[in-house]
């Protein structure tokens, strides 16, 4: 049925790549288009650095999680791979989000006292939440067209650090912005100040 259609259209190059190999979809019928987003990359900056700057008072590097919580998002095996790194910095990880896995996410979040779930929230509690971390952590393991959740956390300066998932790498590339890593347990060693004076460096550039 698919290949029946005059044009395709998909937000990334992964997902046309998967259009084409998985579904034997001309790659010259398929057209990638870019969902449309406010991102203020010098606003976003000014918000990295004034979160830097404060960090040296409480000394906790914090991060967010925030999806859908399905086995392709990583969240499981994310918190799996925490426990076992003993990490230099000080660091809080707050998951939030719904869905099929949340016993499980809410009971592994329990065995790391770094971890805090706390589920479903409003949306301008998802952006209190965004605009307290220095990290916006995307650990998915498959099936990531584009990543829009990135968006989310640039507009309240939360540096993307995510899996090398499908759409997500490019999509860092084009905005200059973030690190995306081939395994979680690379993401996570990268939780440190060094990584946020490297994002301010590029947005100097």
């Amino acid at each position: 049925m698919l290949r029946n259609l005059r044009k395709y259209y998909t937000a990334s190059r992964a997902f046309r790549r998967r259009l084409h190999e998985n579904h034997g979809v001309p790659i010259r019928r398929i057209e990638v288009v870019r969902p449309q987003a406010d991102f203020d990359r010098y606003r976003y900056g000014a918000l990295v650095k004034k979160k830097f700057n404060s960090l040296d008072k409480n000394g906790i590097i914090s991060c967010v999680i925030c999806r859908r919580l399905v086995n392709r998002v990583g969240v499981i095996e994310f918190l799996e791979a925490l426990r076992a790194i003993d990490l230099d910095e000080k660091v809080r990880v707050t998951i939030v989000g719904s869905g099929p896995l949340e016993d499980r996410v809410r009971s592994a979040s329990t065995l790391d006292e770094r971890v805090v779930f706390l589920g479903e929230l409003t949306e301008a509690e998802r952006d209190d939440v965004y605009s307290d971390s220095h990290f916006n952590v995307v650990p998915t393991l498959h099936l990531e067209g584009l990543g829009m959740v990135i968006y989310e956390g640039l507009k309240f300066g939360a540096i993307p650090l995510v899996t090398a998932c499908d759409g997500m790498p490019e999509l860092l590339e084009e905005l200059e912005v973030g690190e995306y890593f081939e395994n979680v347990k690379r993401l996570i060693l990268a939780i440190d100040r060094s990584t946020i004076r490297r994002e301010l460096n590029r947005l100097c550039e």
